[in-house]
């Protein structure tokens, strides 16, 4: 499992330096770093074009009995206010969609969700900056799977609407 993670970290940031000589004059490439509910802690990458910015992150929980792991594809159309220390506008909205998956020593759990939040981008420098968004997650699709060990009645509680919540840190670079 540990090895999992530091692959995944390596790769990561591997294509993080990838990027970083074909974005230094454009300063359309965002590296984020966060916590939501539904991306877990994540970090990512977002492409910024004008007033739109496309997204992806993956997330997880340090869980000892579970395994939980998401990727978030999201479009950010930012359309209000103005910002000393940025040319893009500090209000979005969100719109994307959002790969959960969660295993226990009983069952497997995935969860496909569609976001939409609103939030606003805080700038602390040119390059720095935070956003907080606020919104909801629909759930599109559940599948559920049990391991040879699984219980006779496991205690299931299903929301298909869930609050979309998150906090991000940002870094144009």
């Amino acid at each position: 499992m540990a090895r999992s993670y530091i692959y995944k970290s390596v790769m990561i940031t591997l294509c993080l330096y990838a990027f970083e000589g074909f974005s230094i004059a454009q300063e359309r490439i965002n590296v984020t770093t966060g916590i939501g509910i539904q991306e877990l802690l994540n970090v990512g990458l977002r492409y910024h074009i004008s007033q739109t910015q496309l997204g992806i992150s993956v997330g997880t929980l340090p869980l000892k009995e579970e395994k939980i792991f998401s990727i978030s594809a999201d479009a950010y159309f930012h359309f209000g206010g103005r910002s000393e220390l940025s040319t893009r506008r500090p209000w979005y909205s969100r719109i994307g969609m959002n790969y959960l998956r969660d295993e226990t020593k009983t069952l497997i759990d995935k969860y496909l969700y569609a976001n939409v939040r609103v939030g606003r981008d805080f700038n602390f420098s040119e390059k720095l900056g935070m956003n907080i968004e606020l919104g909801m997650s629909i759930e599109a699709m559940n599948d559920r799977s049990y391991k040879d060990s699984a219980p006779v009645w496991i205690f299931n509680l299903d929301f298909p609407i869930l609050p979309g919540l998150g906090i991000c840190l940002f870094y144009r670079i």
